[in-house]
């Protein structure tokens, strides 16, 4: 059964006008063109058929005279890479306490909250136990699916939707957690722009992405072109955001953490049993003293005039 509180704040990805329930059918319509959009395992899959068919190209695609559809790309990366399943347990620690960081930027009243490219559904995981509403949204049909059999109950939701056409109306949401998704995409300010449409006056989005990363190219054994690793578009640092940010009158504010000697030498497995409140000022230290640090994140409070 999807939740209720989900029908309250869906909109047609294009339009942005309101959507009809058709339980008979298990579909969403939009009245006005009768575009409609089925529902699967109680996730309903938002995506408009002109956007899967969209192609793409950044710099990288242009020198080589190509283009990629990244709905078509992630919708295959959702089906050879299972996010659900167990990892080791050093690089699990490793997550633990960069999702922690990202957690302690979510203010405590945010109520409802949207995680862009959603995964493991971790974010449904943290929130939903303190009674706080979740919606995990990815563009694949795999992630969203898995994301909501998993934490099945009243404060989850979960939605395909490709993350430049959000299916919700305007002001939607207290608080919006883009994890390691900034770095995927072909114009990060597009994306934005967009994100922040539905966030409510005063709401906070949050986007974590390696900091400063150095991306590494390998030859495409299918096209004889050159790929980045991890399909890893840009490289964020303090020097550069800006200029992927829309131009709003938004408070912004960033944060380097994880450092990448501790991870080396394993001490945030070692120091595992350590509160993040104490790990999070030894990271800092090693930072400010080292250097280092490998994640980056961005906080934007949206303007309240806006």
């Amino acid at each position: 059964m999807i939740p209720s509180f989900l029908f309250q704040i869906l909109a047609d990805p294009i339009s942005k006008k309101s959507l009809r329930y058709d339980r008979q059918e298990e579909r969403l319509i939009e009245e006005a063109t009768n575009q409609y959009y089925i529902i699967k395992k109680n996730v309903p899959i938002l995506v408009a058929a002109d956007a899967r068919t969209e192609r793409n190209t950044t710099a990288l695609h242009e020198q080589y005279n190509s283009s990629f559809s990244y709905i078509e790309h992630y919708d295959k990366d959702a089906e050879f890479f299972n996010y659900h399943d167990k990892e080791p347990k050093i690089v699990a620690e490793e997550r633990k306490r960069n999702r922690a960081f990202i957690q302690s930027k979510i203010p405590k009243d945010a109520n409802l909250i949207l995680d862009i490219g959603c995964g493991s559904a971790w974010v449904a995981g943290a929130f939903t136990t303190e009674k706080r509403y979740v919606v995990s949204l990815d563009v694949s049909e795999t992630n969203p699916i898995k994301a909501y059999e998993t934490y099945n109950n009243e404060y989850h939701a979960a939605v395909v939707a490709d993350a430049k056409h959000l299916p919700f109306q305007d002001e939607s949401f207290d608080s919006i957690i883009a994890a390691e998704i900034m770095e995927h995409l072909t114009v990060p300010k597009t994306f934005i722009a967009e994100w922040l449409r539905v966030l409510k006056p005063g709401g906070t989005l949050i986007m974590e992405t390696p900091f400063n990363e150095q991306i590494v190219y390998h030859l495409c054994v299918h096209c004889n072109c050159p790929t980045p690793a991890n399909a890893h578009l840009h490289s964020f640092n303090r020097d550069n955001i800006g200029s992927h940010l829309p131009i709003a009158d938004h408070t912004t504010s960033t944060f380097v953490f994880n450092n990448k000697w501790m991870n080396k030498l394993r001490l945030n497995y070692l120091l595992q049993w350590l509160p993040f409140s104490i790990w999070s000022k030894l990271d800092s230290a090693a930072n400010s003293l080292i250097g280092k640090a490998e994640s980056f994140i961005i906080k934007i409070v949206k303007s309240k005039s806006s």
